[in-house]
């Protein structure tokens, strides 16, 4: 079974409806909060252009080998400034000792396979999305862009925008008009102890999105990574290359909210 679905069709599938959730009730424990992760994330990456040159993570050609990758953990927290519900996605740089899988259409199992090798490779994230409480009527999220100030090394959920950094927004439109797109909701835990964590590989002009379910079993660490999303990288007409920078008030969140969780996971799985 190859993994690519879109050789085989022409149009993306018709996006399911967005659950008119508020983010004052998403939590970690919620489906919901995976729910708009993932379309976020989807949206972010698709928000992008060969020509811009701008300090945007996922603009212009980008390495073909290594391929580009991040781990994506996904938390509810509170604006440290507003005191409003955001979504907050945390960026972590990843190692690998494997060789991603090669060819123009690699099977799904290798690639999963290769993605559930994967480790952290800094005990702190390289950046931070912020998605603002309002989803716009037509699905779209606004998204703020930048380093992470104050983290809790070991803990990867914490930390707030850096007011001092290259902040950049962005309009995240996990549906969009141009190029095509996959997603699948991501599989919930009840008992989930961790906040939830995408592996994005890009490949063969491809992002490739996996949920991760990570265990111990037997005093091993074992990952599970589930396909989730699979989007076309192309050019985006709309896109800001964004000549100026965002203030950052309004949009920084708690540093400290959601330490305790990661600091556990952290001690107890050191290579999470």
């Amino acid at each position: 079974m190859k993994f690519w679905p879109f050789g085989k069709r022409t149009i993306s599938e018709s996006p399911s409806p967005v659950p008119l959730c508020p983010f004052s009730e998403i939590d970690r424990k919620t489906p919901i909060l995976k729910y708009h992760a993932l379309r976020a994330l989807g949206g972010w990456l698709q928000d992008r252009h060969d020509d811009c040159r701008s300090p945007h993570p996922w603009c212009g050609d980008g390495p073909e080998n290594p391929a580009r990758s991040f781990i994506a953990e996904a938390i509810h927290q509170i604006d440290g400034n507003t005191g409003e519900p955001i979504l907050a996605i945390y960026l972590i740089q990843v190692t690998f000792d494997t060789i991603p899988p090669k060819g123009p259409l690699p099977e799904e199992k290798e690639v999963l396979q290769f993605m559930a090798a994967w480790y952290p490779a800094s005990d702190t994230p390289f950046g931070k999305l912020v998605i603002s409480e309002s989803i716009n009527d037509d699905g779209t999220y606004v998204a703020y862009y930048g380093s992470v100030r104050d983290p809790v090394p070991g803990t990867f959920a914490t930390g707030g925008l850096d007011p001092e950094g290259d902040i950049r927004s962005f309009r995240c439109n996990p549906y969009p008009d141009r190029g095509q797109y996959w997603y699948r909701d991501a599989s919930f835990i009840p008992d989930e102890t961790r906040c939830p964590r995408f592996y994005c590989l890009e490949m063969q002009n491809e992002w490739w999105i996996a949920d991760a379910e990570i265990s111990l079993q037997r005093d091993t660490l074992w990952v599970a990574t589930h396909h989730v999303a699979a989007i076309a990288k192309v050019d985006n007409p709309e896109h800001n290359f964004g000549l100026f920078k965002i203030p950052a008030g309004g949009i920084l969140s708690n540093p400290n909210d959601g330490s305790e969780l990661s600091r556990a996971i952290f001690e107890n799985f050191p290579l999470l």
